[in-house]
């Protein structure tokens, strides 16, 4: 059995046991591109993203995990504003 229809039988039953809480149907494929993705809204340097996924370049990383490190670029720049106008309308 491949490890994708092994780890699909086991989410059916883990989600026929825990109906209140059920996982999504994902591939170890889809897990290691939510795990890069994480890691690089989390803030991880792109370099140890890269690494870990065993690209041999981190532009290799940055190409395809571009719309995360967009967005995490993007919620870093709201929290500094949010910030920002907290310390102005306090003051």
């Amino acid at each position: 059995m491949s490890p994708t229809k092994a780890m699909k039988r086991i989410i059916i039953r883990y989600n026929k046991e825990h109906p209140d809480a059920p996982l999504p149907i994902i591939s170890p494929h889809g897990l290691r591109h939510t795990s890069a993705s994480l890691s690089i809204y989390a803030g991880s340097d792109p370099e140890a993203v890269s690494k870990r996924l065993g690209h041999s370049r981190t532009s290799t990383t940055m190409d395809i995990y571009a719309h995360a490190f967009e967005q995490a670029d993007q919620d870093a720049a709201e929290g500094i504003e949010r910030v920002w106008k907290g310390k102005t309308n306090a003051g």
